[in-house]
This record gives C-alpha cells, sequence and structure tokens, in this order.
C-alpha cells in the first residue's frame, strides 16, 4: 500500500465510526454496553466522560470498561484528560479506561483485561 493512501484511509476513518465499531464489537462478545456521547448534553453527565461504559462479568467479578474513541490522528480534550486524571487511581481489575483508535486497539485492551481477571474467568 502506498503512503498517500495510507494517510488517505487514516485520514478517512472518523470518529463516530469507531465508536460504532467498538459498541459491536463489545455487544457481540457479551459486554452490556451505554454509549454515553449520546447523552452529555441531554443528562448532565461528567465533563469529559468517556464515550462508551460496558460490563462484564468474569466468574465473582464484574469488569467496568470506559472507552474513549478517538479517530487516528484526533486528540483528548483538556476535560478528557482531567477525566482520565481523576478516575487514574481508582483503576484496577475490575476497573479500566481506554482511548481507542482503532478496533485493534480495543482488541488488545481486553486481552489484557482478560488476562488480568484469569482467575475468574470459568
Amino acid at each position: 500500500m502506498s503512503a498517500t493512501l495510507i494517510k488517505y484511509y487514516r485520514a478517512s476513518v472518523c470518529e463516530r465510526d469507531i465508536q460504532a465499531g467498538v459498541v459491536q464489537y463489545l455487544t457481540l462478545t457479551g459486554w452490556v454496553v451505554v454509549e454515553l456521547s449520546q447523552y452529555q448534553r441531554v443528562t448532565g453527565t461528567i465533563v469529559g466522560m468517556s464515550d462508551v461504559i460496558a460490563w462484564k462479568g468474569y466468574g465473582a467479578s464484574t469488569v467496568c470498561l470506559l472507552v474513549e474513541c478517538k479517530s487516528p490522528t484526533g486528540r483528548l480534550r483538556r476535560s478528557q484528560e482531567e477525566f482520565f486524571e481523576r478516575i487514574k487511581p481508582l483503576l484496577s481489575p475490575t476497573l479500566w479506561h481506554f482511548v481507542v483508535r482503532s478496533l485493534d486497539d480495543l482488541i488488545d485492551g481486553l486481552t489484557v483485561i482478560e488476562q488480568a481477571n484469569k482467575e475468574n474467568i470459568r
């Protein structure tokens, strides 16, 4: 693939498409999913909150995943960086926060979650 074609491909992937793929993949793999980005202005959720929140049971534990979707060239807004800093001390094997720029990023992150919760999977 030529460098020009790669540049065009990367520029043509928008955040909305990545988010749609994330929601579909998580749903198909057994996660309960809510898209928060659609409701932020209506319900007054926390400024900077991630686009997607999802839950999945791993044996006796329930994992919560916060996903911020960005285009390959997208940048976090200041409010998103501040939100991440606020929740960073809470992150654990049952609470995760990812910034994903592709479905591959999500799949890589889910692999890490499964490894961290391996003993809880039946």
